[in-house]
């Protein structure tokens, strides 16, 4: 739990750049003053502590002194540690923070509903935009972020540095010069992020940022995305180039931790090549089996049945191939609350919420029959951007725009303690 900051109330000047709270400034934080005519320049405006303001600031559904975060009215911080013995775990949000970065409201709620893992992706182009030239400023706060509240991380690593490709989604295998740069990148991260990295050792990282916060350090790694459509796996899907991804990938990062698991790219059930016929014809490379411990699936589709029906042959591949202890992982599943349209992805604000509870009760009836490890909400909040890929990438959120949250929140909570 991050320190209490008790607050008075501050007088800022409009134009001046004033936090929320010290070291935790979001949007919202400042109480602007202004007119039809404009932002009055100089007139002064009190800022009112997270306890006093009469607002849910940490997304929990309790307001003020009604939170027990709250330890007066001048507290500046609604914040609740997590709940004692943690709890939940399978069903878990993809891609929260795609196009944002952490507040304090989404990580607030993120805890009272009992989220404890969240996929997210690391582009490779990002982080090392030159080679050897780091920048970890995004990684480190989603990561540290999220670990400081208890919440563990399965990222998905994918798209080629700039200096090896031109285009991110063609894959680093044509030369060993970018095979070993993919291998370099993917052991800085391990070597970073992994159990006794320098992100969690580092006194002016993690401990820095979170005092008195446990690291959670990454153990599961994802290696690309959605390898099975042309748009992510130039020049064309190909399960004999993404083994040999997968296969050099999985070397890599068992040098810098031997003891990490590492995880197949999401595939997308009913792309024109088949989740699982995909997965088949890539089990046909000799050894592939020993390089990943799971199979990832996207089971996107117009109704209950068909997800089940891509889950059952996910798993009648994998059997079929002698790996039946490798679980499978749900790395996205949703459903937009966006108008019905001509995909039958989108169902309505109130669809949206019985969808989400028919497609979760059809998993848990399954669980264990098809060796599901992990289910991931696609996705945590409507994201701000005018146009988005997918027919529901812009209304598959459990919140909306603004953080309010959906019908289909309150369905996930139901849920989230399993």
């Amino acid at each position: 739990m991050r320190r209490k900051l008790p607050l008075l109330m501050v007088l800022a000047t409009i134009g001046a750049v004033v936090p929320a709270s010290a070291g935790n400034a979001r949007p919202g934080g400042l109480l602007q003053a202004s007119t039809s005519s404009g932002p009055s320049v100089g007139r002064q405006v009190a800022i009112v502590p997270e306890c006093s303001n009469k607002k849910d600031d940490d997304g929990d559904g309790l307001v003020d002194m009604a939170d027990p975060g709250c330890t007066g009215p001048l507290d500046n911080d609604e914040y609740n540690p997590p709940p004692p013995g943690g709890g939940g775990g399978f069903f878990a949000v993809s891609d929260p923070f795609q196009t944002s970065l952490p507040n304090a409201h989404d990580l607030g709620a993120m805890t009272h509903g009992h989220v404890r893992w969240v996929h997210t992706g690391l582009f490779w182009p990002q982080i090392e935009p030159r080679r050897g030239l780091f920048n970890w400023s995004r990684s480190d706060k989603i990561i540290g972020d999220l670990a400081s509240r208890g919440i563990h991380v399965l990222p998905y690593v994918y798209a080629t540095a700039r200096y090896v490709a031109k285009n991110p989604y063609k894959p680093p295998l044509r030369s060993k010069r970018a095979r070993r740069a993919w291998q370099t990148f993917l052991r800085t991260l391990a070597n970073r992020y992994g159990p006794g990295g320098k992100y969690w050792s580092n006194p002016a990282l993690y401990r820095l940022h979170h005092p008195g916060a446990a690291p959670v350090p990454i153990t599961y790694w994802q290696i690309w995305t959605e390898p099975n459509l042309t748009k992510y796996f130039l020049p064309r899907p190909s399960p004999r180039r993404y083994a040999k991804l997968v296969r050099i990938s999985h070397e890599a990062i068992r040098a810098a931790d031997p003891h990490a698991k590492v995880i197949l790219a999401g595939l997308p059930a009913y792309a024109k090549s088949t989740a699982w016929g995909f997965l088949n014809r890539l089990y046909k490379t000799k050894g592939i089996k020993h390089s990943f411990e799971g199979v990832a699936v996207h089971p996107y589709a117009a109704s209950v049945r068909l997800q089940a029906r891509a889950l059952k042959r996910t798993r009648k591949v994998i059997k079929h191939r002698h790996d039946a202890h490798t679980p499978i992982w749900i790395t996205e599943l949703g459903w937009g609350s966006g108008p019905p349209d001509h995909f039958h992805l989108n169902k309505g604000v109130q669809g949206q919420a019985q969808y989400l509870k028919k497609s979760f009760k059809m998993v848990l009836h399954h669980r264990r029959r098809w060796n599901i490890k992990r289910v991931f909400w696609f996705r945590w909040r409507d994201p701000i951007q005018p146009r988005c890929y997918g027919s529901i990438a812009c209304s598959a959120g459990l919140l909306s725009r603004n953080g309010d949250p959906k019908p289909a929140w309150q369905a996930f909570m139901r849920f989230s303690r399993r």
